[in-house]
């Protein structure tokens, strides 16, 4: 096992200790996370129906269309 000088031990200390400070203050002046509510997901369950609506339209679209057909390809 290595021993280390009481010096190394007193700077390591210092610079962990000048680390958290740092990270301490970020933290305070953060901006706190907003509490989750209802309405992201009333928001986004509106935003799903009207993609839905639109699929919907869409296919109904198609089904007023005749289908295409198309001749394969020969070589000739």
């Amino acid at each position: 096992m290595t021993t280390y000088p009481v010096e190394f031990h007193r700077r390591l200390e210092q610079k962990w200790a000048t680390r958290i400070d740092q990270i301490l203050t970020v933290a305070a002046n953060a901006i706190p996370p907003r509490e989750p509510n209802g309405d992201d997901d009333e928001e986004n369950e509106e935003d799903e129906e009207d993609e839905e609506d639109e699929e919907d339209e869409e296919d109904e679209e198609r089904d007023d269309e005749p289908p295409v057909v198309r001749e394969p390809e020969r070589d000739e």
